[in-house]
């Protein structure tokens, strides 16, 4: 309703400019326009009213505050002046004015960047309507976001105690020195089922779409939590990481390790999906919202995945060292074998290179090594009498060593 209020006001200045102009150069009274028949009991309740220039363009400049509100959110903090260029038609359409009104603000607004509708790391309190209040933040590193109170409080817990409220039998492996990363989806709904509507439960500056919760992680002697919540403000859709003020700076540290890239990779995937979604047509922005639940899942997925794939390889690692592997051995005990250290595995298709301290290393065809490992002297020369180890020809060791390169290991 504001936004026809701002097109006729517009249209009224424009027509009592006109009028003005015309009084100068002739007596005849100027009669409306006939593309203004619509819009006479406008004029004329304005005039009934004596309402002045000034204080039409008072009212203009508060509707189009609403429509910033509207487009950019309630609490967008505006950090520089905006410049518009309309030019008003008298036979132009209501909706082709105002849809080139909402793409100039839209631009402004958004690609232009001088709004902060969020702020990162915090989250929106909507009883003290603020993002800077004590409530915005968690105080304990370990702990995430829980769900909105009845006015609008955010409300705090640990993270295994959110597993413990789900019952979820993961919250035992949190407190294991191995312990995996444990992510947690809930539905914005879930997250807001307390909130009254007074407080905000249907708020467009804050609204929650849901939540993914992951703990713990951990850098050097220290372990935390966070809350990557998907936020709509306004049209605007964005992923905001709530943690402690102590978490902060072990998350940007954690994001440097080989893992925290990978995990920060699969946060970037989810935010290129949502990445301008203000500027696409109503129908397109509904179709992304609807996937916004399944986005969040395969975050959460992702991010598992990623700590999956570093407890293997942790494992693995440890395995080779309880085996006592002398893997880091192979390069140099080839270059320094002799022609009757190397022989055939009829079986396997593989060189087999029997080394000092009985150190087997087998290399495919190719020259990669597959293995390596200790075995009991006993158990080599069974091997070699039973003629499954047959002696190398004299060229062999030779292609081999030429064939070989430094680092080019397969494991098994």
């Amino acid at each position: 309703m504001f936004i026809s209020q701002v097109v006729n006001y517009i249209r009224y200045l424009m027509h009592n400019q006109s009028e003005k102009n015309s009084a100068e150069n002739s007596a005849v009274p100027c009669v409306l326009p006939e593309g203004l028949l619509p819009y006479q009991a406008m004029v004329k309740r304005a005039q009934r009213r004596k309402l002045s220039a000034k204080a039409l363009e008072k009212r203009i400049l508060r509707d189009l505050d609403l429509l910033r509100q509207e487009i950019a959110g309630e609490q967008a903090v505006l950090d520089s002046d905006l410049s518009l260029s309309l030019q008003v038609k008298w036979q132009a359409s209501e909706q082709r004015f105002i849809g080139e009104l909402r793409r100039q603000l839209s631009e402004a607004l958004v690609d232009g960047k001088p709004v902060t509708p969020i702020r990162e790391g915090h989250i929106y309190c909507h009883f003290c309507r603020s993002y800077e209040c004590a409530h915005s933040i968690p105080k304990a590193s370990e702990d995430i976001f829980l769900a909105y109170s009845e006015r609008g409080i955010p409300r705090y817990g640990a993270f295994h105690q959110l597993l413990l409220d789900l019952r979820d039998e993961r919250s035992e492996l949190l407190f294991r020195p191995d312990a995996p990363l444990v992510t947690v989806f809930q539905y914005g709904r879930d997250l807001r089922k307390d909130q009254l509507a007074l407080f905000g439960r249907k708020s467009t500056e804050y609204s929650l779409l849901g939540q993914v919760s992951l703990g713990y992680l951990r850098q050097a002697e220290n372990k935390f939590a966070l809350s990557l919540q998907m936020v709509k403000s306004g049209r605007m859709v964005l992923l905001n990481s709530v943690m402690a003020p102590e978490a902060a700076s072990w998350w940007h540290e954690y994001r440097l390790t080989p893992e925290g890239r990978q995990v920060e990779a699969a946060i970037e995937s989810i935010r290129r999906e949502i990445r301008g979604i203000e500027k696409f047509a109503p129908e397109v922005r509904t179709s992304i919202l609807k996937k916004i639940p399944a986005l969040l899942r395969r975050l959460a997925n992702d991010i598992e995945a990623v700590n999956r794939r570093r407890l293997r390889r942790t494992q693995h690692a440890v395995v080779r060292h309880s085996q006592r592997r002398p893997v880091a051995l192979a390069y140099d005990d080839l270059q320094k074998a002799g022609p009757m250290q190397l022989f055939w595995d009829e079986k396997n298709n593989t060189w087999i290179l029997w080394a000092d301290k009985n150190r087997i290393h087998v290399f495919s065809p190719e020259a990669k090594l597959v293995t390596s490992l200790h075995l009991a002297k006993q158990a080599i020369e069974r091997r070699i009498t039973s003629s499954r180890w047959q002696p190398a020809a004299p060229g062999n060791l030779e292609q081999l060593k030429a064939q070989a390169v430094r680092g080019n290991i397969l494991d098994s």
